[in-house]
């Protein structure tokens, strides 16, 4: 609506075309959900339910998700969000970052999941960064990983920054820790500035 944005992020297990054709279905329903009349009351954790549903119904027993949405109510506010298995994302305001890692287990394991919605309070000119593993997971030549830690740090020092510099920034922090370009899983980051 005109004050709410729903921004989320999801990751499947495995690659190529069943994968795509996984997050095409995920995608569809999402939209699907996100379209119905009334769903910018509905909590993040009943959507995150059905979304489990529906993979739990339609994929086989070797594919899952991990997933993150969150629902941005700028009137209030207020940010609303379930996780679902996937690595925490984070708010950042003047006050340093706030891990949001509540809501529950991946999708598409098993149907009578129960997940959690978690409400924040968002201070003014705060950004939402929402990531792939793919950007934690690089190894420096000593094989330790980039980090959530070290991605966060990244991110407050060029938090006063336009998110499109942000998002680039934190990429290129990953690969500079990993000392090459060349990546072994994709790396996606999303980038908000909660106004």
């Amino acid at each position: 609506s005109d004050t709410h944005i729903a921004i989320a992020l999801a990751d499947i297990s495995g690659k190529g075309i069943s994968a795509a054709l996984l997050m095409a279905s995920l995608q569809a329903a999402l939209r699907s959900q996100l379209l119905a009349t009334g769903s910018e009351t509905t909590s993040t954790a009943e959507l995150v339910a059905r979304l489990n549903r529906h993979l739990v119904r339609n994929t086989g027993d070797d594919r899952f998700a991990t997933f993150f949405i969150a629902v941005y109510d700028s009137a209030t506010r207020t940010l609303r969000y379930t996780n679902a298995g996937h690595l925490p994302s984070f708010l950042i305001s003047r006050d340093g970052p706030q891990q949001l890692s509540k809501g529950g287990m991946v999708l598409g394991v098993m149907e009578d999941c129960c997940y959690d919605e978690e409400m924040v309070h968002v201070a003014d000119n705060s950004i939402l960064v929402l990531y792939s593993d793919g950007l934690v997971e690089p190894e420096n030549v000593y094989g330790e990983e980039f980090g959530i830690k070290r991605l966060q740090q990244a991110a407050v020092y060029v938090q006063a920054s336009p998110p499109k510099v942000v998002a680039e920034s934190l990429m290129t922090a990953a690969e500079e820790w990993a000392g090459t370009p060349e990546q072994a899983d994709d790396m996606t980051v999303i980038v908000a500035r909660m106004n």
